[in-house]
Protein backbone atom coordinates (compact mmCIF):
# COMPACT_ATOMS: atom_id res chain seq x y z
CA UNK A 1 0.00 0.00 0.00
CA UNK A 2 1.79 3.10 -1.06
CA UNK A 3 2.29 6.00 1.64
CA UNK A 4 -0.38 7.96 0.75
CA UNK A 5 -2.94 5.73 0.69
CA UNK A 6 -1.99 4.72 4.23
CA UNK A 7 -2.69 8.31 5.54
CA UNK A 8 -5.84 8.63 3.63
CA UNK A 9 -7.08 5.15 5.06
CA UNK A 10 -5.33 6.51 8.50
CA UNK A 11 -7.18 10.08 8.05
CA UNK A 12 -10.52 8.37 7.48
CA UNK A 13 -10.34 6.25 10.41
CA UNK A 14 -9.42 9.01 12.86
CA UNK A 15 -12.33 11.68 14.04
CA UNK A 16 -12.10 15.13 12.77
CA UNK A 17 -11.95 16.59 16.36
CA UNK A 18 -8.83 14.81 17.16
CA UNK A 19 -7.15 15.59 13.75
CA UNK A 20 -7.72 19.12 14.76
CA UNK A 21 -5.44 19.19 18.06
CA UNK A 22 -1.56 20.31 17.41
CA UNK A 23 0.54 17.07 16.85
CA UNK A 24 3.48 16.98 19.66
CA UNK A 25 5.12 13.63 20.20
CA UNK A 26 8.56 12.20 20.11
CA UNK A 27 8.81 11.47 16.90
CA UNK A 28 11.75 11.77 14.59
CA UNK A 29 11.40 14.83 12.22
CA UNK A 30 10.37 12.63 9.21
CA UNK A 31 8.12 11.04 11.02
CA UNK A 32 6.52 14.49 12.50
CA UNK A 33 6.93 15.95 8.92
CA UNK A 34 4.97 13.33 7.41
CA UNK A 35 2.05 13.95 9.68
CA UNK A 36 2.07 17.50 9.54
CA UNK A 37 1.70 17.74 5.60
CA UNK A 38 -2.21 15.94 6.45
CA UNK A 39 -3.14 17.13 9.36
CA UNK A 40 -2.31 18.36 12.82
CA UNK A 41 -2.91 15.20 15.12
CA UNK A 42 -2.61 13.93 19.04
CA UNK A 43 -0.36 11.90 19.65
CA UNK A 44 -2.49 9.18 20.60
CA UNK A 45 -4.10 8.96 16.68
CA UNK A 46 -0.69 9.67 15.42
CA UNK A 47 0.78 6.53 16.82
CA UNK A 48 -2.33 4.80 15.14
CA UNK A 49 -1.50 5.58 12.25
CA UNK A 50 2.33 4.46 13.13
CA UNK A 51 0.79 0.49 14.48
CA UNK A 52 -1.24 0.84 11.34
CA UNK A 53 1.46 1.05 8.75
CA UNK A 54 3.67 -1.57 10.92
CA UNK A 55 1.25 -3.48 12.12
CA UNK A 56 -1.26 -6.55 11.23
CA UNK A 57 -2.37 -4.86 8.03
CA UNK A 58 0.97 -3.27 6.91
CA UNK A 59 4.10 -5.86 8.36
CA UNK A 60 6.51 -3.55 6.68
CA UNK A 61 10.45 -4.43 6.55
CA UNK A 62 10.77 -2.78 9.82
CA UNK A 63 9.20 -5.77 11.60
CA UNK A 64 12.10 -7.39 11.04
CA UNK A 65 13.49 -4.58 13.48
CA UNK A 66 10.80 -5.59 16.32
CA UNK A 67 11.23 -8.76 15.81
CA UNK A 68 14.98 -8.49 16.74
CA UNK A 69 16.02 -10.22 13.16
CA UNK A 70 18.45 -7.61 12.33
CA UNK A 71 20.52 -9.55 10.33
CA UNK A 72 17.70 -10.55 8.46
CA UNK A 73 16.85 -6.70 8.01
CA UNK A 74 20.52 -5.95 6.89
CA UNK A 75 20.49 -8.11 4.30
CA UNK A 76 17.19 -6.54 3.00
CA UNK A 77 18.68 -2.99 3.59
CA UNK A 78 21.77 -3.62 1.56
CA UNK A 79 20.21 -5.27 -1.83
CA UNK A 80 16.82 -3.10 -1.63
CA UNK A 81 17.72 0.10 0.58
CA UNK A 82 18.24 2.13 -2.30
CA UNK A 83 14.54 1.81 -3.51
CA UNK A 84 13.55 3.84 -0.55
CA UNK A 85 12.69 6.59 -2.20
CA UNK A 86 11.97 5.42 -5.56
CA UNK A 87 9.22 2.88 -4.46
CA UNK A 88 8.28 4.03 -0.54
CA UNK A 89 5.45 2.31 -0.81
CA UNK A 90 7.15 -1.21 -1.01
CA UNK A 91 10.60 -0.20 0.35
CA UNK A 92 9.94 3.41 2.16
CA UNK A 93 10.86 1.76 5.64
CA UNK A 94 14.48 0.49 4.76
CA UNK A 95 15.83 3.71 6.55
CA UNK A 96 19.16 4.64 7.58
CA UNK A 97 18.44 4.82 10.86
CA UNK A 98 17.02 1.50 11.44
CA UNK A 99 19.84 0.20 9.96
CA UNK A 100 22.40 1.86 12.14
CA UNK A 101 20.18 0.34 14.56
CA UNK A 102 20.21 -2.84 13.11
CA UNK A 103 24.17 -2.86 12.97
CA UNK A 104 24.46 -1.94 16.77
CA UNK A 105 22.48 -5.19 18.00
CA UNK A 106 24.76 -7.15 15.51
CA UNK A 107 27.69 -5.56 17.39
CA UNK A 108 28.66 -3.81 13.95
CA UNK A 109 30.20 -0.93 15.88
CA UNK A 110 32.49 0.95 12.65
CA UNK A 111 29.82 0.22 10.65
CA UNK A 112 27.15 1.72 12.50
CA UNK A 113 29.64 4.77 12.93
CA UNK A 114 30.39 5.01 9.28
CA UNK A 115 26.45 5.22 8.21
CA UNK A 116 25.50 7.94 11.08
CA UNK A 117 29.13 10.12 9.49
CA UNK A 118 27.71 9.56 6.21
CA UNK A 119 24.60 10.72 6.77
CA UNK A 120 25.82 14.04 8.90
CA UNK A 121 27.78 14.76 5.78
CA UNK A 122 24.55 14.53 4.04
CA UNK A 123 22.78 16.81 6.44
CA UNK A 124 25.86 18.87 6.65
CA UNK A 125 25.54 19.52 2.83
CA UNK A 126 21.66 20.21 3.27
CA UNK A 127 22.21 23.11 5.42
CA UNK A 128 24.46 24.59 3.17
CA UNK A 129 22.20 24.26 0.59
CA UNK A 130 19.13 25.73 2.22
CA UNK A 131 21.03 28.21 4.15
CA UNK A 132 19.73 26.53 7.89
CA UNK A 133 20.66 24.13 9.90
CA UNK A 134 19.17 20.91 9.32
CA UNK A 135 20.94 18.79 11.59
CA UNK A 136 19.39 16.07 13.70
CA UNK A 137 20.36 14.63 17.21
CA UNK A 138 19.46 11.17 16.35
CA UNK A 139 22.76 10.70 14.22
CA UNK A 140 25.09 12.28 16.66
CA UNK A 141 23.71 10.01 19.60
CA UNK A 142 23.76 6.75 17.50
CA UNK A 143 27.69 7.62 16.52
CA UNK A 144 28.24 8.56 20.32
CA UNK A 145 27.32 5.06 20.88
CA UNK A 146 28.89 3.28 18.44
CA UNK A 147 32.17 5.03 19.32
CA UNK A 148 31.19 4.40 22.88
CA UNK A 149 31.13 0.50 22.35
CA UNK A 150 34.32 1.12 20.54
CA UNK A 151 36.18 2.44 23.20
CA UNK A 152 36.78 5.99 21.74
CA UNK A 153 35.49 8.27 24.36
CA UNK A 154 36.91 11.46 22.44
CA UNK A 155 34.56 10.81 19.79
CA UNK A 156 31.93 10.08 22.26
CA UNK A 157 32.16 13.07 23.88
CA UNK A 158 32.51 15.63 20.72
CA UNK A 159 29.15 13.78 19.40
CA UNK A 160 26.94 13.84 22.51
CA UNK A 161 27.67 17.27 23.20
CA UNK A 162 26.44 18.26 20.45
CA UNK A 163 23.10 16.42 20.12
CA UNK A 164 21.15 18.50 22.28
CA UNK A 165 21.98 21.32 20.32
CA UNK A 166 20.54 20.57 17.13
CA UNK A 167 17.56 22.13 15.08
CA UNK A 168 15.93 18.75 14.90
CA UNK A 169 14.98 16.06 17.92
CA UNK A 170 12.93 13.55 18.68
CA UNK A 171 12.44 15.16 21.79
CA UNK A 172 14.01 17.31 24.00
CA UNK A 173 14.87 15.72 26.75
CA UNK A 174 16.51 12.24 25.29
CA UNK A 175 20.39 13.48 23.88
CA UNK A 176 20.68 15.23 27.35
CA UNK A 177 19.55 12.39 29.54
CA UNK A 178 21.92 9.99 27.61
CA UNK A 179 24.80 12.83 27.74
CA UNK A 180 24.55 11.69 31.14
CA UNK A 181 24.32 8.53 30.98
CA UNK A 182 27.39 8.41 28.84
CA UNK A 183 29.41 10.56 31.44
CA UNK A 184 28.64 8.60 34.35
CA UNK A 185 29.91 5.22 32.49
CA UNK A 186 32.99 6.92 31.08
CA UNK A 187 33.33 8.50 34.62
CA UNK A 188 33.70 11.74 32.45
CA UNK A 189 33.27 14.54 35.26
CA UNK A 190 33.41 16.76 32.76
CA UNK A 191 30.91 16.03 30.27
CA UNK A 192 28.85 15.32 33.13
CA UNK A 193 29.25 19.13 34.24
CA UNK A 194 28.16 20.19 30.65
CA UNK A 195 25.27 17.81 30.39
CA UNK A 196 23.44 18.94 33.56
CA UNK A 197 23.86 22.12 32.48
CA UNK A 198 21.88 21.59 29.66
CA UNK A 199 19.54 19.36 32.05
CA UNK A 200 18.62 22.57 33.88
CA UNK A 201 17.96 24.69 30.76
CA UNK A 202 15.24 22.12 29.77
CA UNK A 203 13.90 22.49 33.43
CA UNK A 204 13.80 26.17 33.22
CA UNK A 205 11.28 25.84 29.94
CA UNK A 206 8.12 25.85 29.78
CA UNK A 207 7.61 22.22 29.29
CA UNK A 208 10.14 21.52 32.18
CA UNK A 209 7.29 20.45 35.03
CA UNK A 210 5.20 18.81 32.54
CA UNK A 211 5.30 14.79 32.79
CA UNK A 212 7.36 14.53 29.70
CA UNK A 213 10.29 15.95 31.42
CA UNK A 214 10.48 13.88 34.52
CA UNK A 215 13.06 12.08 33.57
CA UNK A 216 15.38 15.11 33.55
CA UNK A 217 13.79 16.29 36.90
CA UNK A 218 14.67 12.52 37.90
CA UNK A 219 18.42 12.97 37.04
CA UNK A 220 18.89 16.16 38.80
CA UNK A 221 17.64 14.45 41.73
CA UNK A 222 14.40 16.26 42.16
CA UNK A 223 11.92 13.48 41.92
CA UNK A 224 12.17 9.95 43.10
CA UNK A 225 12.08 6.80 41.47
CA UNK A 226 8.85 6.42 42.29
CA UNK A 227 7.46 9.72 41.19
CA UNK A 228 9.46 9.18 38.48
CA UNK A 229 7.20 6.01 37.68
CA UNK A 230 4.31 7.52 38.66
CA UNK A 231 4.96 10.82 36.09
CA UNK A 232 5.90 8.28 33.33
CA UNK A 233 2.17 6.40 33.96
CA UNK A 234 0.19 9.79 33.17
CA UNK A 235 0.80 8.19 29.50
CA UNK A 236 -2.62 6.44 29.08
CA UNK A 237 -1.84 5.17 25.63
CA UNK A 238 -0.68 1.36 26.02
CA UNK A 239 1.95 2.11 23.72
CA UNK A 240 3.49 5.49 24.15
CA UNK A 241 3.68 4.54 27.67
CA UNK A 242 5.87 1.80 27.09
CA UNK A 243 7.75 3.91 24.93
CA UNK A 244 8.40 6.42 27.86
CA UNK A 245 8.94 3.46 30.33
CA UNK A 246 11.79 1.75 28.66
CA UNK A 247 13.71 5.08 28.71
CA UNK A 248 12.89 5.77 32.72
CA UNK A 249 13.64 2.24 33.99
CA UNK A 250 16.52 2.89 32.12
CA UNK A 251 17.34 6.25 33.61
CA UNK A 252 16.30 4.34 36.88
CA UNK A 253 19.88 2.09 36.01
CA UNK A 254 21.84 4.63 34.94
CA UNK A 255 21.72 6.39 38.79
CA UNK A 256 21.93 3.48 40.51
CA UNK A 257 24.95 2.98 38.94
CA UNK A 258 26.48 5.93 39.86
CA UNK A 259 25.08 5.34 43.36
CA UNK A 260 27.63 2.15 43.19
CA UNK A 261 24.34 0.09 43.46
CA UNK A 262 25.43 -2.67 40.94
CA UNK A 263 22.89 -5.11 41.15
CA UNK A 264 20.15 -2.35 41.68
CA UNK A 265 21.44 -1.10 38.30
CA UNK A 266 21.32 -4.66 36.92
CA UNK A 267 17.71 -5.18 38.59
CA UNK A 268 16.44 -2.01 36.17
CA UNK A 269 18.50 -2.90 33.37
CA UNK A 270 16.77 -6.67 33.56
CA UNK A 271 13.33 -4.64 33.89
CA UNK A 272 13.97 -2.63 30.94
CA UNK A 273 14.78 -5.60 28.91
CA UNK A 274 11.83 -7.68 30.10
CA UNK A 275 9.27 -4.70 28.79
CA UNK A 276 9.52 -6.76 25.16
CA UNK A 277 7.84 -9.37 26.39
CA UNK A 278 4.40 -6.60 27.13
CA UNK A 279 4.78 -5.46 23.81
CA UNK A 280 7.69 -5.44 21.09
CA UNK A 281 7.16 -2.11 20.50
CA UNK A 282 9.46 -1.71 23.09
CA UNK A 283 12.32 -2.18 21.40
CA UNK A 284 11.85 0.64 19.43
CA UNK A 285 13.60 3.72 21.86
CA UNK A 286 17.07 3.35 21.62
CA UNK A 287 17.43 2.78 25.06
CA UNK A 288 16.23 -0.60 25.11
CA UNK A 289 19.26 -1.50 23.11
CA UNK A 290 21.52 0.43 25.31
CA UNK A 291 19.76 -1.62 28.41
CA UNK A 292 20.28 -4.85 26.23
CA UNK A 293 24.14 -4.28 25.77
CA UNK A 294 25.00 -3.14 29.19
CA UNK A 295 23.57 -5.36 30.62
CA UNK A 296 25.42 -7.78 29.15
CA UNK A 297 28.41 -6.40 29.63
CA UNK A 298 27.80 -6.36 33.34
CA UNK A 299 26.81 -9.53 33.42
CA UNK A 300 29.88 -10.92 31.56
CA UNK A 301 32.19 -8.80 34.19
CA UNK A 302 30.05 -10.30 37.19
CA UNK A 303 30.54 -14.15 35.55
CA UNK A 304 34.56 -13.07 34.53
CA UNK A 305 35.11 -11.66 38.40
CA UNK A 306 33.62 -14.92 39.38
CA UNK A 307 36.04 -17.24 37.81
CA UNK A 308 38.53 -14.97 39.00
CA UNK A 309 37.66 -15.81 42.71
CA UNK A 310 37.50 -19.29 41.72
CA UNK A 311 40.28 -19.64 40.64
CA UNK A 312 42.09 -17.78 43.51
CA UNK A 313 40.00 -20.28 45.98
CA UNK A 314 41.02 -23.35 44.07
CA UNK A 315 45.25 -22.34 44.86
Amino acid sequence: MAESQRLRHWKASVPAAERSVRFSSGYAPRVKRRFVLYSKVTVQSAFLFLEYCSGGICLGHYSLILEKRYQEFCDVYREKGHLCKTDPGEYGDLQPGSQVRALLALGEYAEAAEVCRDMMRQEAEESARRGYDTRSSIWLIDLAIACMKQGHYAEVAQAIREAPHTNYQPNRIQAPCLMYYMAVVMEDEDLKRESIKVLNARLRTKAGTEPAFAPVRFLRDKISEAQLLSETAKETNPKLYLRALVPAKFLIAVKRYEKGDLEGCRQALKETCGLYEQDRIAVMPVEYFLAESWLAELESQRTDSGSQSGGADTC
